[in-house]
């Protein structure tokens, strides 16, 4: 333990040094000197004073010399809003963030004026392809190693309220941001070869999962397997944050340490502990998750932690583990101090100290009480104790980095633990599924689409429990500054608990050796689960057919025509579901992750295709949610307005996504005026506009030359005209045999430019129907347009 004793020392002095001034030196000597005097009654331990202030008073001069992070001044001065371009390598993995890609740039060279000069610093940069980059290649369109030129305004990183992104960035050797530059593609291959491999694997992994799960199944899946949680929707990631449910799926200690455990776990019980296997397989699987996740350095020094906490259980000594465990945090902070303000090292180093502590002690008493409940009849032993197993390592790291979370959001979450033990006991089965069909999506996709089946039953439930758990009421508690004092006696209070109870009961950490029975004696006591557990494979394919079956024949669609105004925020988007299971999309709304979200929701979780698609004008609240659909589903057809339709907004947006169709091979035709499509089951969509030739002169001619359509199906009848407003209105008026429909979607989502008396008196409706954003800054639905709906309608 001498060990621990002289690294707690090191981290300790490194903290004070950080921390003060090096006037407090004194301070630091005087408390060396009262230790030395302390032990001169004790010769034998005087050598271990001498080394111990030694390392306190090395650890205090690495703290002092580590100077903060440094902005770089030839970037920080172009910080006052000059248009610069600046030329460099894409440095890390980008990931989406809703439209834009976020990632680090390496800058090499800038521009403010005529000359270029040759620079050095990185840029955090969030973006969007430009058309030529997006008709270069198929999605994503930025990729690790590419050369670009960025053209915009540099800015600081701010200090937002509960965060100080600008300390956080600057930790990353990062001091400017870079907001949605115009993009020009330089070159490709750039970087480290090794991790453009990795980040390709990674890349084909994280489409594979898009591939074969909806949404928000998908997200979700690549959040877990490969840390990628840009996608992630805003709701389900509100949900996680509520529910303290939000460590499940972070790359992090919890993450890391929760997986070896679950993995050890899982080896033991098919190989039991008489091979070494049982430790090899989880440490391979630590570190090849640590490679796909992209070896970011809390990764790293995460599975360095869980690499240890595996030394600890191949031991069978949690001493031997926690020696390890603190001298390998002594190195980390050693190298770089910096990291003791990283909440990351904090929870990789606290969650592998409860697997290695307290783990141990929850697994023994849960399987006493097991043994102890289900030994006299013995059905069920089997599950019981992978339940506890379970459950014992998820605790263990939940409470070891509670206070944590606490001290670092000053909050927590009363439901995070239940939440986390009704969703642990399928966890690894999500895990486990979840990885096989990224995998198989890099290299054979018909075979993940196959076993994303399997994935998706788990996926789901995982969602469903954070969401019901969401609705509870009271989900948090703030504790405001009182959060520093309850951390520090939280801790105190659970070191003086361990060390005695590993003083006083040492043996309690020893369950029954329920292991160590033969196959007998194991079916004897087991019981029913005993045979199950040899039988495995035969219960399951017996099982799992009938369970698959059930979940396709719940989610068939209806015998009716579905017509679906979906939730995609400021912008349109419209799904149609025919009896004979055609579907429909007219438009895509603002963000691709609310529009494919939208439809994993409303069409079975198998369906990756689409029969056809309109696209009733290229704004960037009906064609930009469309970019992302081409990834992830098979699409017939799509039905545009031609060029004519584009504004000068909308022309670069319009061609990446001609480019992009033209890539695909998809089939598309020009909307205009008598038009008439026929999806069967009595269904047919009449394209009322634009005419021939297009309106011109007009307050909006992108919006007058609109795509409207009339669906009629039986004695129903829909009127969808898009965003014309009131010249396009009267144009339609006049120049169509019949507007009568039974639902109107109001055209330009309310707004005080459409929607006259007079075109409502024509159409007649029933119904209306407003897609639109809450609060948003337009002011739409527009007050008089809500009076004319209400003095209109029946």
């Amino acid at each position: 333990m001498k060990l621990v004793y002289l690294s707690g020392a090191l981290v300790l002095g490194v903290f004070a040094g950080s921390r003060l001034e090096p006037a407090a030196l004194p301070f630091f000597i005087a408390a060396g000197t009262l230790a030395l005097v302390a032990g001169l009654g004790r010769k034998h331990r005087y050598a271990i004073y001498v080394v111990l202030v030694a390392v306190l008073l090395a650890g205090f001069g690495r703290g002092a010399l580590e100077a903060p992070g440094s902005t770089n001044e030839t970037l920080s001065q172009y910080h006052e809003g000059v248009v610069v371009e600046v030329e460099g390598l894409i440095a890390n993995y980008p990931e989406p963030r809703g439209a834009l890609t976020q990632f680090r740039f390496d800058v090499t060279r800038l521009r403010a004026g005529e000359a270029w000069e040759d620079v050095s610093g990185a840029v955090l940069v969030r973006a969007r392809p430009s058309p030529e980059l997006a008709g270069l290649r198929e999605p994503p369109y930025f990729r690790y190693g590419d050369t670009l030129r960025l053209t915009g305004r540099l800015e600081e990183p701010p200090v937002l309220d509960d965060f100080d992104w600008r300390e956080r960035l600057a930790r990353e050797g990062i001091h400017s941001l870079l907001l949605r530059p115009r993009t020009t593609f330089v070159d490709s291959g750039g970087g480290v070869p090794l991790l453009s491999i990795i980040y390709r694997i990674r890349e084909e992994m994280a489409r594979g999962l898009a591939e074969a799960l909806p949404e928000p199944q998908a997200s979700l899946s690549q959040a877990l397997v490969l840390g990628l949680r840009g996608t992630l929707p805003s709701e389900l990631r509100d949900d996680l944050a509520k529910t303290g449910t939000t460590h499940l799926i972070a790359v992090s200690g919890i993450h890391m340490g929760v997986l070896a455990g679950l993995v050890s776990v899982a080896a033991i019980a098919l190989l039991g502990r008489r091979r070494h296997l049982y430790i090899v397989i989880p440490l391979m699987f630590l570190w090849g998750y640590a490679l796909l996740t992209g070896l970011a350095p809390p990764v790293v020094r995460a599975a360095i932690m869980g690499s240890l906490y595996l030394w600890a259980v191949y031991l069978g000594r949690q001493r031997s583990g926690v020696v390890a465990l603190a001298a390998a945090a002594a190195i980390m902070v050693g190298i770089d101090p910096g990291i003791l303000e990283e909440v990351s090292f904090r929870l990789s180093f606290l969650a592998m100290a409860g697997l290695i502590l307290l783990a141990p002690w929850f697994q023994a008493g849960g399987r006493r009480l097991v043994a102890r409940v289900w030994m006299p009849e013995g059905r069920g032993l089997g599950l019981a104790l992978l339940f506890v197993d379970v459950v014992s390592i998820s605790l263990a790291a939940i409470l070891a980095t509670l206070p944590v979370v606490a001290f670092s959001f000053h909050m927590v979450s009363l439901v995070g633990l239940p939440a986390t033990i009704i969703i642990l006991p399928l966890f690894p089965l999500i895990l486990v599924t979840s990885l096989l069909v990224a995998f198989f999506g890099a290299f054979a996709p018909a075979v993940a689409q196959g076993l994303g089946w399997l994935a998706w039953p788990g996926l789901s439930y995982m969602v469903g429990v954070v969401e019901a758990f969401s609705w509870a009421p009271a989900l948090s508690v703030d504790l405001g500054a009182a959060a520093t004092p309850l951390t520090w006696a939280y801790y105190g209070l659970a070191i003086a608990a361990l060390w005695l109870a590993y003083r006083r009961w040492p043996r309690f950490v020893s369950g029954p050796d329920i292991d160590a029975m033969t196959v007998g004696q194991r079916d004897a006591a087991l019981g029913l689960t005993g045979v199950l557990h040899r039988w495995r494979w035969g219960v399951a394919f017996m099982v799992i057919p009938p369970i698959l079956f059930l979940l396709v024949a719940l989610v068939q669609p209806s015998d009716r025509l579905r017509v679906t105004f979906l939730d995609v925020g400021q912008g349109d988007a419209i799904l149609l579901q025919t009896p004979s299971q055609q579907t429909v999309l007219i438009d895509g709304g603002p963000d691709p992750g609310a529009l494919v979200l939208e439809l994993g929701q409303r069409l079975p979780f198998w369906e990756r295709s689409l029969d056809l698609v309109i696209l009733t004008h290229p704004e960037s609240d009906h064609l930009s949610g469309l970019m992302g659909l081409l990834e992830r589903y098979d699409i017939g057809m799509v039905v545009q307005c031609g060029t004519d339709c584009t504004s000068s907004s909308s022309e670069t947006a319009f061609l990446a996504w001609a480019k992009a169709l033209e890539r695909n091979g998809t089939e598309t035709l020009d909307a205009e005026t008598g038009i008439g499509i026929d999806l069967k089951d009595g269904i047919c969509i009449a394209i009322l506009h634009p005419p021939p030739d297009p309106l011109t002169g007009t307050a909006s001619d992108s919006n007058n030359n609109s795509v409207v359509l009339r669906i009629t199906y039986g004695d129903a009848t829909f009127l969808l005209p898009a965003d014309i407003e009131a010249f396009g209105e009267r144009y339609l008026a006049r120049h169509t045999e019949s507007l009568a429909s039974t639902v109107l979607k109001v055209a330009h989502h309310g707004s005080s430019t459409s929607t006259t008396q007079q075109f409502l008196e024509t159409v007649s409706p029933m119904f209306a129907v407003i897609s639109v954003a809450a609060d948003n800054p337009y002011g739409h639905p527009h007050p008089r347009t809500l009076e004319t709906l209400r003095d209109m309608l029946p």
